[in-house]
């Protein structure tokens, strides 16, 4: 090389750093920065003049169709740093969208009132179910309130919009526990407001509306919410649910019996004095709680003809809240924790998770805002898809004015590229709560059309985002997303990644996966592998709960098929030695006891291995300590 052309080159390189220098400087983020704001600020007001012309002409179709466009501009273009872009958008397009299904004589009026109660629009468009819900319906019930507290309705924004998703569908209501007739919205959201002063949840103006569909979903009479509040206002849920099942613990028998005899509050004392059947327990522990301002949901579980009903609750200790669905819990039989139960989204009437619900307690913390930005980009995220299967071009004219000489940048285009990418941003808008976006990635991914390295991304994101604050959603959703990968080893990798994030945090979801990659090896023939899984659970937390019970069933069903009958009665002997003995102080209770149910298999398997003399010493060692 000579001496001239190295010259030259190191010069080029101080010219290409200096360019890049210049590029970077803060002048020129802070001229992108304004340009970007500027774009936002020309969608906001495009926005407003669409909707000042629609109050004039009442054109919803036309307004419609030219909001739709500015929305797929912002979902071609819009990016992370834009949410509130993003969300008025959307917020514009859903509200023009709602208004044009309801009454024609109704839709000026509305508008009007929902552009000037913007606190309360945002809440209730937005916290709106398409799918679910008839737009009709739903504004019905805000014109009733309207009509009546129309003053105090932006004061009360997420309450309002709550109490209409829930009660636009009254008729049909059933009686609550004390079988006064249910009370109506006007009645509701009076009680509400006028009594919000003793709640341990306030002022509700600062509850998101997702939280208080949990709330407003009363069934009962004023009078009963009155009564439990006077009566039973001084007992937390967990506990006055226990004080009602040491009245009386029997489940339920199906059908269940006639209740109490009369109506309202006299009903409801007589349940509490006589504990009455699980459910009318139940049900009376959840009307206290939404007469005390906590929202809860009835979880149900039926078994060998056996109906198990408990509460669960929106639970709040200091800074830290979550939905509570152990401590207000029959005592039913721990094989059966894993199964969950069975409970109902007031809003839609459609069954919903345990796992999903938990999230909805991390709102409390969020700016409302996120997560409305998050529900606008799923609208994107949807629209995305609905082009992609109808095979149609996504051609958005850019945002903005554009730079002169510079070539306009490439939409997000209707593949599945753009739509992990929208999902993405919903996600990071929401800090990981909006559930419906990640249900979305499970469905693509069940579909096929994520290939091996997205799924592995997104269960990587799942576990980084959700995995120690909300595991048990975590595993639901990594549980869908390992079912759709046919190779054992990707399946076992996501599984080993889920693992680590519930090691230390949560030894029974740690053991649940550990099981599940038993039951993988299994399948997939692999009978050491799936043997070694689940002996790990027992070495990891034989001291830790009732779930290794599971795992030992597994191995030794997996010895059984293997021909290995004579190696059970060893690996039960193996658990119980490394199980720790009850402390003295438990001896009233030593039944109940990991140690003594699996010493007590123990002994039953020595028995079946013609071990007779050793299961007695077990027995006795069980007996005598």
């Amino acid at each position: 090389m000579s001496q001239s052309y190295a010259c030259k080159r190191v010069l080029l390189q101080v010219i290409i750093c200096a360019g890049l220098m210049l590029a970077c400087t803060p002048s020129a983020f802070g001229q992108r920065s304004a340009r970007r704001e500027s774009v936002r600020q020309q969608v906001a007001e495009q926005i407003k003049a669409i909707l000042d012309q629609l109050e004039l002409d009442q054109e919803y179709a036309v307004a419609e169709k030219t909001l739709t466009n500015l929305f797929d501009q912002v979902i071609g273009y819009g990016r992370a740093s834009e949410s509130e872009m993003f969300r008025e958008a959307g917020l514009a397009l859903r509200m023009v969208r709602q208004l044009g299904n309801v009454d024609e004589d109704q839709q000026a009026t509305l508008l009007k009132f929902l552009r000037a109660n913007p606190q309360l629009s945002s809440n209730l468009v937005f916290l709106f179910q398409p799918a679910d819900e008839d737009e009709a319906q739903v504004y019905s019930v805000l014109n009733q309130l309207r009509a009546n507290r129309g003053d105090q309705l932006e004061k009360n924004p997420t309450l309002t919009a709550a109490i209409c998703v829930v009660h636009d569908q009254a008729t049909g209501r059933s009686p609550g526990p004390g079988g006064s007739p249910p009370a109506g919205p006007l009645e509701i959201f009076d009680y509400y407001t006028r009594n919000e002063m003793y709640f341990p949840i306030r002022p509700l103006a600062r509850v998101p509306a997702e939280l208080l569909v949990w709330l407003v979903d009363v069934n009962a009479g004023i009078d009963e919410l009155a009564w439990a509040a006077e009566r039973l206002g001084g007992i937390p849920l967990d506990e006055l649910f226990q004080r009602l099942l040491s009245i009386s613990h029997q489940p339920l028998a199906i059908p269940p019996p006639p209740s109490a005899v009369g109506t309202g509050p006299q009903r409801l004392e007589t349940m509490l004095q006589t504990g009455g059947s699980d459910q009318d327990r139940a049900a009376l522990v959840a009307l206290t709680g939404k007469a005390l301002g906590i929202p809860n949901v009835l979880v149900t579980l039926e078994v060998d003809k056996l109906k198990y009903t408990w509460v669960g609750f929106l639970d709040i200790r200091g800074q830290r809240s979550w939905w509570n669905f152990t401590t207000a819990r029959l005592a039913i039989p721990p094989i059966l924790y894993e199964v969950g139960g069975e409970l109902v989204n007031p809003q839609t009437s459609r069954p919903i998770s345990i796992q999903t619900i938990t999230l909805l307690a991390g709102l409390l913390s969020q700016n409302p805002a996120d997560q409305q930005a998050a529900i606008a980009m799923f609208d994107g995220v949807q629209r995305l898809i609905k082009l992609e299967t109808l095979g149609e071009v996504f051609e958005p004219a850019p945002l903005g004015e554009g730079q002169p000489g510079r070539r306009a940048p490439r939409p997000r285009q209707p593949d599945i590229r753009g739509q992990l990418d929208l999902l993405a941003l919903a996600i990071d808008a929401s800090n990981g709560l909006y559930a419906p976006a990640w249900g979305t990635v499970a469905e693509l991914a069940r579909v096929g059309k994520l290939d091996w390295a997205q799924t592995r991304r997104w269960v990587e994101l799942v576990n980084r985002i959700c995995g120690r604050a909300y595991p048990d959603f975590t595993l639901e959703l990594v549980r869908s997303m390992v079912a759709t990968v046919p190779e054992v080893e990707g399946q076992n990798e996501l599984w080993e990644t889920t693992f680590r994030s519930f090691r230390t945090i949560r030894p029974d979801l740690a053991a649940d996966v550990r099981i599940s990659q038993g039951e993988m090896w299994e399948k997939a023939g692999d009978y050491t592998m799936a043997m070694e899984c689940y002996r790990d659970v027992v070495r990891l937390y034989a001291n830790t709960g009732p779930f290794i019970v599971k795992a030992l069933d597994k191995a030794e069903q997996l010895l059984v098929r293997t021909g290995q009958m004579g190696a059970v009665a060893n690996l039960y002997g193996e658990a119980w030695e490394q199980i720790a003995w009850p402390p003295k102080s438990e001896q009233s209770v030593k039944e109940n006891t990991a140690w003594f149910q699996i010493g007590m298999m123990y002994a039953d398997r020595l028995d079946k291995s013609g071990r007779s003399g050793e299961a007695r010493q077990t027995r006795l060692r069980l007996t005598v300590y």
